[in-house]
């Protein structure tokens, strides 16, 4: 995965000891994927889970 994308923390989805992150685009500063507006619980788990949709993007599958 190229290095334009980013886990970030969300200061909007999370909550008081809940910390929840989204993936933003680094050139624009887009939110790219926010797990279905939930945030994901661990940068660890938004790299994976946007790694996995960007190699699908990439071949042209579609997800949801």
């Amino acid at each position: 995965m190229e290095k334009k994308y980013r886990a970030k923390l969300s200061p909007s989805l999370s909550k008081r000891k809940e910390e929840r992150y989204v993936m933003v685009d680094t050139e624009t500063g887009e939110i790219v994927d926010d797990c279905r507006g939930y945030g994901f619980k661990s940068k660890h788990a938004a790299y994976a889970c946007f790694g996995y949709k960007y190699t699908r993007m990439k071949r042209g599958e579609a997800f949801s």
